[in-house]
């Protein structure tokens, strides 16, 4: 599963909360079994990290989610990005636990 980051320029198309420095895109990918209530967690691949509130667009990114195995069918497979938010004190990030700034939505169902 891949997520795709056509453009996104930090600067105007993120609504930081106050006090934030820092911003990470979060992308999970899971395949849900509903008959025998498992799942199986996809492993992202090379995701964009933690970058500047400042930073330069991000054009043409891609976030890779690869399962072990193909789903079965039968499965249900979900997607979900969000992001998080982190302030930046002597070298350290601190993230920002506030759930009303840091969405995180069901992107994708199959």
């Amino acid at each position: 599963m891949t997520m795709s980051i056509p453009a996104l320029n930090p600067a105007s198309d993120i609504a930081a909360p106050q006090g934030a420095t820092h911003f990470e895109v979060v992308f999970a990918a899971s395949d849900l079994d509903m008959e025998t209530l498992t799942y199986t967690n996809a492993v992202v691949t090379a995701p964009p990290g933690i970058l500047p509130i400042n930073s330069a667009a991000l054009v043409n990114q891609s976030v890779v989610a690869s399962f072990p195995a193909a789903p079965v069918a039968a499965n249900l497979v979900v997607g979900v990005v969000g992001i998080n938010f982190y302030q930046q004190i002597n070298g350290k990030f601190y993230a920002l636990n506030n759930n009303s700034t840091n969405p995180l939505a069901i992107e994708y169902v199959a």
